[in-house]
C-alpha cells in the first residue's frame, strides 16, 4: 500500500524546477546601476608639444559574476535607446564580467535615462556629473569647431546639446 503523502512528495520531486527570467525596464536597470554600477565623467588637462589640451573621459560601468545577466541588460540597452555596450573578462581569474559603455554621447543618453531610476544618492550624483560635464564640454567643444569650420566635428558635439 502507497501513502498518500508519500506519493504526493514524490511528485512534488519529480517536477523540475524551472527558473522565469523577470523581463528588465529601466525601473529594474536603475536598481542594478544602483547596486553594481558606477557612471562617470572626468575632463583632464595635458600638456602635448608645447600646446594644453582638455579631454572629457566618460563611462558607465556594472559588474557581475553573471555574464549572462549582463547581456540581458546589454541586449535591453540596445533594443531601447540603440547604443551598444561592451562586455568585458574584468576579472579573469575571479569570474566577474564588466558592462562598460565610454562614448560621450552614449553615456550621455544611457545616464540621462538611468538618472529618474536611481535611488542611491551616490549614484544620482554620479549621472548628475556626468551629464553636467558632458554638456559643458560639449558646449565649449561645439564652439571651438564652429570657430575652425569643422562642420562635421561640431556636429557630433550639438547632438549631445539636442538630447
Amino acid at each position: 500500500m502507497v501513502c498518500v503523502e508519500h506519493l504526493e512528495e514524490t511528485h512534488a520531486l519529480a517536477i523540475p524546477h524551472v527558473e522565469v527570467e523577470e523581463p528588465i525596464d529601466w525601473s529594474w536597470a536603475g536598481g542594478f546601476y544602483d547596486s553594481e554600477g558606477y557612471l562617470d565623467a572626468t575632463v583632464r588637462e595635458y600638456e602635448k608639444y608645447g600646446y594644453r589640451y582638455r579631454a572629457l573621459y566618460t563611462t558607465i560601468e556594472a559588474g557581475q559574476e553573471d555574464k549572462s545577466l549582463l547581456e540581458r541588460l546589454r541586449d535591453f540597452i540596445k533594443a531601447e535607446l540603440g547604443i551598444w555596450g561592451s562586455i568585458l573578462d574584468y576579472y579573469e581569474e575571479r569570474g566577474i564580467y564588466l558592462l562598460q559603455y565610454k562614448a560621450h554621447e552614449d553615456c550621455y543618453r544611457l545616464a540621462k535615462t538611468l538618472l529618474p531610476h536611481l535611488h542611491l544618492l551616490k549614484r544620482r550624483e554620479q549621472a548628475k556629473k556626468l551629464l553636467t560635464e558632458t554638456k559643458r564640454y560639449a558646449e565649449t567643444m561645439a564652439s571651438i569647431e564652429r570657430e575652425r569650420h569643422r562642420v562635421k566635428v561640431a556636429e557630433m558635439w550639438e547632438r549631445i546639446l539636442a538630447l
